[in-house]
């Protein structure tokens, strides 16, 4: 009999919305950490994206997984604690401007504040000097951006330079991610980081805070 995280998985690369929920709720009631569901719901989605590539799902079906992932992230965090404590850390974040995608963005805030850091979450499309004025009065340890649409890896540069201006660079370190932007380009740019998903950023922030491997 397949474990609930092999139905969540399978339920989603259904496009099973009502599967999905239940699935969450049982794992939810058995204690399963939030980081584990979040992860078991990528692998649905990257089957959901091999289907189609493969020419079985269509852009219908894409616009229906991300309703799914929604629904499935608006259950956890509606009996979620959100720690938040600050015992770790502080993590500003946000999505760039010009770029409206917040789905990635809103589920590394939820985790870092899972991890025990202080979240302050800007939001989407956050001008280069709104980032810079809440890294010199919010003064955090990370900074985290966040980009998916082309064109979003020019306004993290500029956001990089104008913080850089402020002379407030030197006081925090800066992650950047998204489907705008690869290791390369982030580390060319100045960023300190770059992250390949959800979960490595948790990881990162951790590390680059804690020095945790």
């Amino acid at each position: 009999m397949p474990s609930e995280r092999e139905k969540l998985v399978s339920s989603f690369a259904q496009l099973n919305m009502k599967a999905v929920l239940e699935s969450i709720n049982a794992l939810l009631a058995s204690g399963t950490p939030t980081e584990e569901i979040f992860a078991q719901l990528r692998r649905g989605m990257d089957l959901v994206n091999q289907s189609c590539t493969a020419g079985e799902y269509y852009v219908a079906d894409l616009i229906m997984a991300n309703n799914i992932y929604r629904e499935a992230l608006d259950r956890i965090t509606r009996d979620s604690p959100l720690k938040g404590n600050g015992q770790i850390g502080k993590v500003l974040i946000g999505t760039v401007q010009n770029d409206i995608h917040d789905l990635g963005k809103t589920l590394i805030a939820l985790l870092l504040r899972n991890s025990g850091f202080e979240v302050i979450d800007l939001g989407a499309n956050v001008s280069p000097e709104r980032f810079c004025s809440a890294v010199m009065t919010q003064t955090p340890d990370l900074l985290v951006l966040s980009g998916t649409i082309s064109g979003s890896e020019f306004m993290m540069a500029r956001t990089i330079e104008v913080i850089e201006a402020a002379g407030a660079r030197s006081s925090i370190r800066i992650v950047l991610g998204g489907n705008c932007i690869d290791e390369r380009q982030a580390l060319t740019i100045g960023a300190d980081a770059y992250s390949r998903d959800i979960l490595d950023c948790v990881r990162l922030c951790r590390q680059l805070v804690l020095g945790e491997e």
